[in-house]
């Protein structure tokens, strides 16, 4: 149980505030963002050049909607598996 809230509040963190310096980089803007460079900037830049340049939109794009699914997918799973629990608790009491 609690190793599935965690993986779901980490979930939770992948969401689009994570994404957008990624496709801010990626769109190339110049500004503020273009200075601060991370780790995850870095590795979501390795990642879009997995893809061609010709689908590399389209591809980012499925990627976050996968991760979307994925996310919502445990999301659910916690408050299942927490709901069962306490539906037992419940009912031994």
């Amino acid at each position: 149980m609690i190793g599935l809230s965690l993986v779901a509040s980490l979930a939770e963190g992948l969401g689009i505030g994570l994404l957008i310096p990624f496709l801010h980089e990626l769109l190339g803007d110049s500004g503020p963002m273009q200075a601060s460079h991370g780790p995850v900037v870095e590795w979501l830049n390795v990642y879009a050049r997995m893809f061609d340049e010709d689908i590399r939109l389209a591809g980012l794009a499925v990627s976050i909607i996968g991760l979307a699914v994925v996310r919502s997918a445990i999301v659910y799973g916690d408050g299942a598996a927490s709901s069962w629990v306490a539906g037992m608790i419940t009912h031994r009491l």
